[in-house]
């Protein structure tokens, strides 16, 4: 697990990228209207996965995965919109995430 912190760090700059990725592909579509897209994928997949494992959030559903890929960066989530139990998970920022994935490892740790 790693520190808060770093965690929000290394999630910033992951999606600093992306957004400067974004850009370079809108600036790309403007010389020419047939581009298609501009990405790094196979760099943004490494990522993912190491912050995925530093945060023991591997399993077949991840937190992670969800946020950055369904949530859009927290960008779609609405007051419960994600709920476990009845009870509202917030997935808004970074912070929320970290926090989700925190009170997750912990319910899971109890079960074993």
């Amino acid at each position: 697990m790693i520190t808060r912190e770093n965690f929000k760090k290394y999630m910033t700059e992951l999606l600093e990228l992306k957004s400067a990725e974004n850009e370079v592909s809108a600036a790309l579509k403007k010389l020419s209207p047939d581009w298609g897209s501009f990405n790094l994928d196979r760099h943004e997949i490494i990522i993912v996965n190491l912050i995925k494992e530093l945060m023991n959030d591997t399993g077949e559903h991840s937190w992670i995965d969800y946020w950055i890929y369904e949530l859009d960066a927290g960008k779609k989530y609405n007051n419960g919109s994600v709920t476990i139990r009845n009870e509202n998970v917030p997935l808004k920022t970074i912070d929320d995430l970290y926090t989700c994935i925190l009170g997750w490892n912990k319910k899971q740790n109890n079960k074993k």
